[in-house]
């Protein structure tokens, strides 16, 4: 979806643009919770799987990837649900959760959701 700025009036009649790209902005930075450090520690394991496979073989995907696998779903839907609180975000959330189930592609959406993260939160701050 494009991004469209609408021109909106505050109470003194100021005129600011917002964002209308289907989510609210929240009204203060999104909190990093536990989850949020979850989904970054394992996107970090899919990189440190990748890098390592050939050396370790097996190894690696006992190490690295099996648990990578197994906690980005679920860290990107607790992390999703505390966030439901404070904005309406990720509109798509079983389309991320999907493919975080997916072996080696699930690096995409771990990092995906993380920069759609930030940059909603950054919309807070400015």
């Amino acid at each position: 979806m494009p991004f469209v700025t609408l021109q909106a009036e505050d109470e003194q009649g100021v005129s600011e643009k917002e964002p209308s790209d289907g989510v609210a902005t929240p009204s203060a930075p999104l909190e990093r919770s536990r989850w949020y450090w979850g989904v970054v520690a394992t996107s970090a394991l899919w990189v440190a799987y990748l890098i390592t496979v050939e050396p370790l073989g097996e190894t690696s995907m006992m190490v690295f990837g099996l648990p990578a696998w197994v906690m980005l779903p679920i860290s990107l839907y607790l992390d999703a649900r505390e966030l439901d609180d404070s904005v309406d975000w990720p509109a798509h959330l079983w389309a991320y959760i999907l493919i975080a189930s997916i072996p080696v592609i699930a690096i995409i959406s771990g990092l995906m959701y993380l920069l759609k993260r930030h940059q909603v939160s950054e919309r807070a701050t400015s």
